[in-house]
């Protein structure tokens, strides 16, 4: 049994949503006068803001034309291939591999079948330092291909496992900070 699904895809973006291919803009003041506007593509990011929050901005759109939203909280996610590549120490790719490092969740495979593309997503591993935002209209545009800036919308997590990917990053923002020892 998988913990994805493609059902209501094309409704509301949802929590645990996995897009392909989406596109940032940041500002770059250090550029010129004016600064410059950064164009950052990231291969895949999972929708990680409420998602009572993101059913009731829809909902409100739908129906009047105004949403409350005015950013959607994202997670950058690298596939696990290209981070156990890279030269780290072998306890945290374990403990990341065990879900016991409270900063990263891997996500599971997802098979062709489940994957809005037909394509399958490798393992995804979600570090919850590379949060950004872009807004819900940039992120609909981009979806459905109406700008010239192509992604995906390609599974969402199931219940259970929406909520679990839910805890860990609220368990993690909500950590005690502590001084260097």
């Amino acid at each position: 049994m998988s913990s994805f699904t493609i059902e209501e895809l094309a409704n509301e973006f949802r929590q645990g949503e996995i897009i392909s291919n989406l596109l940032r803009f940041d500002w770059d003041p250090t550029t010129g006068e004016h600064g410059d506007v950064l164009t950052v593509k990231s291969a895949y990011s999972v929708v990680v803001s409420q998602d009572c929050d993101l059913l009731q901005d829809f909902i409100r759109r739908r129906d009047t034309g105004l949403g409350d939203i005015s950013g959607v909280l994202l997670c950058e996610a690298e596939t696990w291939d290209i981070v156990k590549a890279r030269p780290t120490d072998s306890d945290i790719m374990r403990r990341i591999k065990k879900q016991f490092d409270p900063r990263y969740h891997l996500l599971d495979e997802v098979l062709s079948d489940i994957d809005q593309c037909g394509l399958g997503i490798p393992s995804l591993i979600l570090d919850f330092k590379r949060l950004y935002t872009v807004t819900i209209e940039s992120i609909g545009q981009q979806c459905a291909h109406v700008s010239p800036f192509l992604a995906d919308r390609r599974c969402r997590l199931k219940t259970p496992y929406r909520e679990h990917l839910q805890h860990r990053l609220a368990s993690y923002l909500q950590r005690i900070a502590l001084p260097d020892t």
